[in-house]
């Protein structure tokens, strides 16, 4: 549903040439997000770039090889990074780095969802502050943080 209410937003927002999502796990793919996104119409297409690396990769531990890119063939492309879920960022970040040592530019990253661990401090705050404005898709925070015009 976002990608078809405000597609042309990220579109305008920098000039996507193609989709990647960012890899879960070393299980093989078609990652589950992959496959949904493939069966939308899309303009962009969906496609592959990244796998696991050699690197070590967990929870608050981005890696500069945790993840790679499948194939160093693919011309440089606008690539829109989607997670499905966020809790530190260390994927998605490994995610950006394996992208950009490869010479592609990151048009942007799109998360699906966030996972907030109650331990770690200022989740409270967070919580708080996200949830005291309603959530509506015409004022997401890419919206936000970006003119309408």
């Amino acid at each position: 549903r976002y990608f078809h209410e405000h597609g042309d937003r990220l579109m305008a927002r920098s000039p996507i040439d193609i989709i990647t999502i960012v890899p879960s796990s070393s299980r093989p793919g078609p990652h589950p997000l992959e496959t949904l996104l493939g069966e939308l119409p899309l303009v962009v297409p969906v496609v592959p770039l990244l796998r696991r690396g050699p690197g070590e990769l967990d929870w608050n531990k981005p890696s500069k090889d945790g993840l790679v890119l499948i194939s160093t063939d693919t011309p440089p492309q606008r690539v829109l990074l989607v997670d499905d879920v966020s809790t530190t960022g260390a994927r998605i970040n490994s995610a950006a780095y394996a992208l950009t040592a490869g010479g592609h530019h990151l048009a942007g990253a799109l998360v699906v969802a966030r996972r907030l661990t109650p331990e770690y401090r200022g989740t409270a705050e967070l919580w708080d502050a996200q949830t005291a404005v309603p959530f509506t898709w015409e004022h997401g925070p890419l919206v936000n943080t970006r003119s309408a015009g």
